[in-house]
């Protein structure tokens, strides 16, 4: 019921959210559309939020993507393991809307110039050899699943 709330207030101020009510369509949902941002729960049904945390932290597609915690947990010991194990941030319930609002589009313009920063040369602002060689193989993939052909080679790549 919170996180449709939470949802709610994120659409109001014009964000895109998708709502997992499992571990198993988190996962479906993560692999098919890379987030800006992911908020969870220490105490979600079927997982420990930190223990998802970690699991989403073991892949290098999804290492940039901010993670928040909003929780009621107030044991500083749980929230320093929740930012430990791939947390940015920890927020304690109960929230101001507003306040998560504004915690969230921070938190994601941050990400959004770090992974630039990151993934562009800063002389020419083209995509980086490591980034450009993910991209391509990303859209390969895509190609691969949808039966999409350009007619070239990506032997030549």
């Amino acid at each position: 019921l919170l996180a449709e709330c939470y949802a709610e207030a994120l659409r109001g101020a014009g964000m895109t959210v998708d709502v997992a009510d499992t571990v198993t369509k988190a996962f479906e949902r993560l692999n098919a559309s890379h987030p800006d941002l992911i908020l969870l729960d220490v105490q979600m049904p079927g997982i420990d939020g930190i223990e998802m945390a970690r699991m989403i932290r073991q892949s290098r597609r999804y290492l940039a993507i901010p993670i928040v915690f909003v929780s009621g947990v107030r044991d500083l010991d749980v929230q320093m393991e929740a930012r430990r194990f791939g947390g940015d941030e920890f927020v304690t319930k109960p929230v101001d809307l507003k306040h998560l609002v504004a915690i969230v589009r921070l938190r994601a313009e941050r990400a959004d110039l770090m992974r630039s920063a990151m993934e562009r040369d800063s002389l020419t602002g083209l995509l980086n050899h490591g980034r450009l060689k993910d991209r391509i193989l990303h859209e390969l993939e895509g190609s691969g699943r949808t039966g999409a052909r350009s007619g070239r080679s990506a032997a030549g790549w």
